[in-house]
């Protein structure tokens, strides 16, 4: 049947492809897109609903357009004083609506960092910013500081130092019914696994510094020193969790993919495809085993002999712990096939990418429920600090997951927004390969998902389920992950994309205008619901990686789309106005990529040369470090 993965794989079309929803570490790849013949001045005959919110504001041209007009009349204006100008023109954020009221101030510069910030708070907040050079500046002072808490940890890793007794398993046992004696301290022990947590946090955030920073060769000494390889796995202390060595082969196939776009030669071509089938082999032989343990604890799980089962049939230890190597088994497997697929899209090797995509949903529902439960007991043990029960009693956490498996709505809305993410990109490979029909009849599988989402939560609604129910299972807003809320985005993103593969750049835009506004929406909502919304649990540790928004996708498509129809002003609009409204989340590699390329095919090169040293002045202005000059097509 259409859409299957062993379905022969048509003749691929010779149109490019906008930008495509990534799960992965890297940053988007800038679309290279071949442009269409046209007037530079574009027709504006059908502007679209962002641009005639654009024309409101009494600016007929694009600030871009209009730093031209002012320096010719001004040779002495500063470079300062052109970024400012171009951040004053006109964006959504300056409009003034029903929904929002009266427009905000135009963003000239970053808001200063919070002076009380702690170490990793610190951390986290420059990783937010994109200011990549200072997480690695700030991750060395934290790892290897003699006074840091982390330093010991990070040494143990190292330099292959012996663990101490009181180290448990951060990446199971944090999620874990906790075995402690009576005679433990559940105050520290709870301050050592944070510390722990925090450790393999700094960790994560300084390997996706190295990859967005493009220093690969560093990347990969780094991957080395930290030994997070399969073939050290043995050698690792107990408390690295599985994925940080899954990111660890990821970055090593990052480098390699750069060492073989810096070397043509045939040699080194060579041992450079080695090394990418070596990372494979490796991915797939650690697959096997956790494929086969998992097959052998459902086998003990039936048998009941001499393993015991609870409530639940969670694997359970003979002295009554948790085993949450055997619980979350199918979750390890899961994460494995998600950065399988990763690496063999980015090799195009369509059909292999499909499988692993293929496999993930036959076993969804249990690895969407591994997660929810590793969620559930890590936040009911870390709430528990000195009402620890030393019965090691959590049947309460047990009762509120029975009703979660056999009913609630949480798991199941999880598990269909997870399902729409899988088609979806199921749908884009299918896209790349060529496969319209195929991509078309998955996309419509996505768009079947959503309705039965839609369903369950109205159906949850209607019987008087709330949200908001203060027990162990609501508390972690499954059903407001940011995985749930952009699903009718990705829905007409979908849409967009297959008539955008069709030719049919009209529809196309009608979509990626519906997409936008949906976005916005749930973009205002969640901002709304920010100082109410309850504590979430270890956001790092999300069930997905996704890129959390999708208005950037959404609006470079867009843009893409009107370019297609020899609209080329209307496209440089859109890009500016989504700049203007806040550098740090929208002036993306891709984007700035994007935009510099119609300025050089909109101006000679003396205009267009001034426009992509303002677009990168403002870069720098707010530290978007990811964002390098080759991203400006400067010589």
């Amino acid at each position: 049947p259409w859409g299957g993965a062993d379905h022969p794989l048509s003749v691929p079309i010779p149109i490019p492809i906008p930008v495509v929803n990534k799960s992965q570490l890297s940053p988007n790849a800038p679309l290279k897109a071949p442009i269409p013949e046209s007037d530079p001045g574009g027709s504006s005959s059908s502007p679209t609903k962002e641009s005639k919110k654009i024309a409101t504001s009494g600016a007929s041209t694009s600030a871009a357009s209009a730093i031209n007009n002012n320096t010719s009349n001004n040779n002495k204006s500063s470079p300062d004083a052109d970024a400012d100008y171009f951040l004053s023109g006109p964006s959504n954020r300056t409009l003034a609506s029903e929904e929002t009221g009266p427009g905000q101030l135009p963003l000239l510069k970053p808001s200063a960092l919070p002076s009380n910030l702690s170490g990793i708070q610190k951390l986290e907040e420059l990783a937010r910013r994109r200011a990549w050079s200072d997480v690695l500046r700030l991750s060395t002072e934290l790892l290897h500081g003699s006074l840091s808490p982390f330093q010991k940890y990070y040494s143990q890793l190292v330099l292959h130092g012996n663990e101490d007794d009181s180290i448990v398993d951060a990446g199971a046992s944090v999620y874990s019914e906790l075995d402690l004696d009576s005679n433990s301290n559940p105050n520290s022990y709870n301050q050592s696994h944070q510390t722990i947590r925090n450790t393999v946090r700094i960790i994560h955030l300084r390997l996706r510094a190295f990859v967005y920073l493009r220093r690969f060769n560093e990347l990969k000494l780094e991957v080395v020193r930290m030994r997070l390889l399969p073939s050290h796995v043995d050698t690792l202390p107990k408390w690295i969790p599985l994925s940080l060595i899954l990111e660890g082969m990821e970055c090593c196939d990052f480098y390699t993919n750069a060492a073989a776009a810096n070397h043509d030669d045939d040699s080194h071509s060579n041992a450079t495809e080695d090394e990418l089938d070596d990372i494979l082999d490796n991915l797939y032989t650690l697959r096997s085993k956790c494929s086969r343990s998992r097959k052998i604890a459902n086998e003990k799980i039936r048998e009941k002999d001499p393993i015991k089962t609870n409530a639940n049939n969670a694997t359970i230890d003979k002295d009554g712990s948790l085993d949450m190597f055997g619980v979350s088994k199918v979750y390890s497997l899961f994460k494995i096939d998600l950065v399988l697929c990763n690496i063999l899209t980015r090799r195009e090797e369509w059909r292999l990418a499909l499988k692993c995509l293929d496999d993930i949903l036959e076993y969804v529902f249990d690895a969407v429920e591994n997660w929810a439960r590793k969620k559930t007991l890590g936040s009911s043990y870390l709430s528990a600090g000195s009402n620890h029960n030393n019965n090691n009693d959590h049947s309460g956490i047990d009762d509120n997951f029975s009703k979660s498996r056999s009913g609630g709505a949480g798991i199941k809305v999880l598990v269909k927004a997870v399902r729409v993410e899988i088609y979806s990109r199921q749908g884009k490979i299918l896209l790349q390969a060529g496969a319209l029909p195929a991509a078309a009849t998955v996309f419509e599988r996505a768009h079947d998902e959503y309705q039965a989402m839609i369903e369950i939560r109205d159906e949850h609604v209607g019987s008087g389920g709330d949200d908001d129910d203060d027990d162990d299972f609501s508390q972690l807003n499954f059903g407001k992950e940011s995985l749930v809320r952009n699903v009718p985005t990705q829905i007409l993103l979908n849409e967009g994309l297959l008539h955008f593969a069709h030719l049919d750049y009209d529809l196309a835009m009608g979509k990626f205008e519906m997409a936008i506004e949906s976005q916005r929406k749930e973009i205002a909502n969640t901002k709304s619901a920010a100082s109410t919304s309850k504590s979430r649990l270890y956001e790092f540790d999300s069930l997905l990686d996704t890129e959390g928004e999708l208005l950037v996708p959404c609006l470079n498509n867009l843009a893409l789309s009107t370019l297609y129809s020899c609209r080329m002003r209307q496209s440089v609009d859109l890009m500016e106005g989504l700049v203007r409204e806040d550098p740090g989340r929208y002036l993306t590699p891709s984007m700035a990529f994007n935009l510099c390329t119609l300025y050089e095919l909109g101006s000679d090169n003396a205009t267009s040369d001034k426009k992509k040293r303002v677009l990168q002045l403002i870069a720098k202005r707010f530290s978007l470090h990811d964002v390098g000059s080759e991203n400006f097509r400067l010589s």
